[in-house]
């Protein structure tokens, strides 16, 4: 239920942003509230409602907006199902996060938001960084396509009424640069899931820091767990250790993949996780043998 929910809602934002970006007929008016909503946005706008959201979320549920509000993440999730489908090998399998390249990002990228060094910062904002690849790459092709092909074939019935569309010329280096960008994260994407999100992108390690210490997290139950890696081959953020049992919920985009796929029923997204449980009753119990050992 929780992956079909997470799935519906992607769904609706991913077409809604691209109602939003194509713009050749009037885009549906709850489209712009999309852009609203968006993490960086809403920082540089001093939208504190907006942000404030979007925290006591996170803290209550994990990188929810990761999962299914950040259009970056979407396209993501988009190019990631395809590679997984369409390579041999095992999709994933986990691997250690690389904190410190992550940390030194996110530094980064708030000391270039302080001095106004402008050109890291967006180069960095994954909503920036959605929108330059749609304005940039996407919309002019899609304005091409509609200009130069379809307009030939407007007298067919299976085409209907095309009409031309005016688009504005942007200059070619900057074209350029959105496309290497563009086929640099989704050709990740393609083969390592949500490394981006998970190394480089700054607001994904901010709200992964809080996620860590969220309210519902995901955890594996060491008793019931068997151990067949089929969450792990799933994981698109690389985040299931299933030798220790456990989960790196700083780096978990709750896409709820393993929930769906653990023939066990061993996962659970919940107020306390069964393997933290697990951890905190061994623990409590070695901290009880102690004392009896020493006084033999």
């Amino acid at each position: 239920m929780l992956k079909k929910l997470r799935l519906g809602l992607a769904v609706l934002v991913g077409l809604g942003f691209l109602s939003l970006y194509m713009n050749f007929f009037q885009a549906a008016p709850w489209t712009s509230f999309l852009a609203r909503i968006q993490f960086v946005p809403a920082v540089l706008t001093l939208s504190l409602g907006t942000v404030a959201v979007w925290l006591v979320i996170t803290l209550l549920f994990g990188r929810v907006y990761c999962s299914c509000v950040c259009p970056l993440g979407i396209a993501q999730d988009l190019f990631s199902h395809f590679g997984a489908k369409l390579r041999r090998q095992p999709k994933f399998q986990y691997a250690p996060a690389n904190s410190r390249t992550r940390y030194i990002i996110l530094i980064l990228y708030i000391a270039s938001l302080a001095v106004g060094f402008h050109l890291f910062f967006t180069l960095l904002s994954p909503y920036a960084l959605f929108g330059r690849c749609m304005t940039l790459v996407v919309h002019p092709l899609a304005v091409f396509i509609n200009n130069n092909i379809l307009l030939k074939f407007s007298g067919l019935d299976f085409f209907g009424a095309v009409v031309p569309v005016e688009h504005a010329v942007y200059g070619l280096l900057s074209s350029i640069l959105a496309l290497a960008l563009a086929v640099a994260i989704l050709a990740i994407a393609w083969f390592k899931g949500r490394w981006y999100c998970n190394t480089i992108c700054p607001v994904g390690t901010f709200l992964g820091i809080l996620s860590q210490r969220s309210w519902k997290r995901i955890g594996i139950d060491a008793d019931k767990c068997v151990k067949c890696g089929a969450c792990s081959r799933l994981c698109k953020s690389a985040c299931l250790n299933i030798r220790e049992g456990q989960v790196d919920n700083s780096r978990c985009v709750k896409c709820f993949n393993c929930l769906y796929v653990c023939p066990k029923g061993a996962i659970s997204f919940t107020s306390r996780p069964a393997s933290t449980e697990k951890r905190a009753e061994s623990a409590t119990a070695q901290q009880q043998l102690i004392p009896e050992q020493t006084s033999t």
